[in-house]
């Protein structure tokens, strides 16, 4: 098995909510990310993580173009095997916190690809 050929099982149910939790009296709801909000989440990623990002932050990386195009790739590449999820406080879809994963085969790299590396070197 590669990252290119994994595919989420079609006969489970897409979205799913996982949990839900009560945090200082809000609740709030953990679920797949809808495919209709894969751009939206990977743009919350680049304004929110891609900041404060201490390997990034070395670099000024949230100033740099080419290196913001590659991490919006690289989160979509993991967003699109639908098994990462969101956290959205109940009574809105706005996100709170968003939790990039994917499936890798035991040869596959990571999406933090070497690209990304090259280009902060």
């Amino acid at each position: 098995m590669t990252h290119e050929n994994w595919k989420r099982p079609s006969d489970l149910k897409f979205p799913i909510v996982y949990s839900t939790f009560t945090r200082d009296g809000e609740e709030y709801r953990i679920e797949d990310i809808p495919v209709n909000r894969y751009g939206e989440a990977c743009e919350f990623m680049l304004k929110y993580f891609v900041p404060y990002e201490p390997k990034l932050m070395t670099r000024n990386g949230k100033d740099d173009p080419l290196l913001l195009e590659d991490y919006f790739n690289m989160y979509m590449r993991g967003i699109k095997q639908k098994v990462s999820v969101a956290c959205f406080k109940n009574g809105s879809n706005d996100f709170i916190g968003i939790n990039i994963l994917e499936v890798l085969g035991r040869n596959d790299l990571p999406s933090s690809n070497i690209t990304v590396m090259m280009r902060m070197n």
